[in-house]
């Protein structure tokens, strides 16, 4: 298992035990900045378990890189690991789920499912991987994996996204993954992103829906006639009309339908009155 962290002791404390009957092998990417024990807390439940781990220090400079970085770590120190799953200090592993035996040397990724932190929606993730040299992954926010064609096996298994307080959500003040501060933060990142990637999907989308949660994030506290929430919004329009129309090399046809839809959302619930018409998408 790879993680990398930031101030996630709570997280740690809650999941981390879960994982014992089912994780050999540890790699911890720790944020510098980390100043809750986490490390400790690390540590006290895996020494006392008995695991191998490493606890490596890093200097954040987007998610995709430090994963990659992670990967590296763990080929390094873990070469003799069959495979290895990309995690998150929230997730909780659903363990009636969770059969080994499901795992084998022939398929590159094994699919299995994330319930998002509402507890409702879901997401399938290729983040279990047949364990190799030259993982890695790409963009410095919503990483996906970059192996180029792969094989794929569909599994049961299942993990729950749970927020907790008292993560690095709290200590760098976005109070929750949903708020328009960490909005904002991943914004930030998606402008790398753009300046590394250029014309690009995968970054027009989430440059689209980031801008737009923003918007319906902050309107309360600044009023939907802002001028700062009526930039968000034209942007959100930029994007996931760029997204619903552009052609590219390589694209996932499912997301352009759903930003087609996401364009109407707005066009009903925020009234932007720049949307594109209808007409013109189609």
């Amino acid at each position: 298992m790879t993680i990398i962290c930031r101030d996630e002791a709570v997280n740690f404390r809650e999941n981390l035990p879960k994982w014992l009957s089912v994780i050999d092998f540890y790699v911890f990417m720790m944020d510098t900045r980390t100043t809750d024990g986490s490390q400790e807390t690390i540590s006290a439940i895996l020494d006392k378990a008995g695991k191998r781990y490493i606890i490596v220090p890093y200097e954040f400079n987007g998610f995709g890189p430090a994963r990659t970085q992670s990967l590296v770590q763990a080929w390094t120190s873990f070469p003799e690991a069959s495979h290895v799953l990309i995690a998150d200090p929230d997730w909780s592993p659903d363990l009636s789920t969770i059969d080994l035996s499901s795992l084998d040397m022939v398929n590159d990724v094994f699919r299995f499912t994330a319930y998002d932190r509402n507890g409702y929606t879901v997401r399938r993730m290729d983040w279990l991987l047949r364990h190799r040299q030259g993982l890695k992954m790409r963009y410095n926010v919503h990483e996906v994996l970059s192996l180029g064609p792969y094989t794929v096996k569909d599994i049961g298994w299942t993990v729950h996204e749970i927020e907790r307080p008292g993560t690095w959500h709290t200590t760098v003040g976005h109070t929750s993954s949903m708020s328009s501060k960490r909005y904002e933060f991943d914004l930030q990142l998606l402008k790398k992103d753009l300046l590394e990637f250029g014309h690009d999907p995968h970054t027009h989308y989430y440059l689209g829906i980031t801008h737009e949660a923003y918007a319906q994030s902050a309107a309360e506290m600044l009023g939907r006639e802002s001028a700062t929430i009526q930039e968000h919004l034209d942007e959100a329009v930029k994007y996931l009309s760029l997204r619903a129309t552009a052609q590219y090399a390589d694209e996932f046809i499912e997301e352009r339908w759903a930003v087609s839809y996401q364009l109407g959302l707005l066009y009903r619930d925020l009234r932007v009155d720049s949307l594109l018409s209808c007409d013109e998408l189609i």
